[in-house]
């Protein structure tokens, strides 16, 4: 769920400014959309669909939020250098890519 504050309406414009969405909000979002367990998502362990939807997760939470490997690495229960793995492998990988681009998209329109 994005927050909308009074705060960051414009001045004199009647659409709103939305707040950069949080790692937990991006995270929810994309275990919704693409249809996997949140807690299973976090997890240490999960078969392929879970750690897609991990590393696009992580992938989208770096890219929207501008926290640091580090940060994001806490938030995930992971290591800096698992984080940027996961960023890296979408990167590289045009299918995940593309799921990623379109989830992040759709938030934040």
């Amino acid at each position: 769920m994005l927050h909308i504050q009074s705060e960051d309406w414009v001045c004199g414009s009647a659409e709103p400014r939305i707040q950069k969405p949080m790692i937990g909000e991006i995270a929810g979002y994309v275990a919704l959309k693409l249809n996997v367990d949140f807690d299973k998502m976090l997890g240490r362990r999960g078969r392929k669909p879970i750690s897609d939807a991990r590393h696009i997760a992580v992938w989208m939470a770096h890219g929207l939020t501008g926290k640091s490997l580090t940060q994001l690495a806490h938030y995930f229960g992971r290591d800096h250098s698992t984080i940027r793995h996961a960023i890296d492998r979408v990167d590289s990988t045009p299918s995940l890519k593309a799921i990623a681009e379109q989830i992040a998209s759709q938030l934040t329109a």
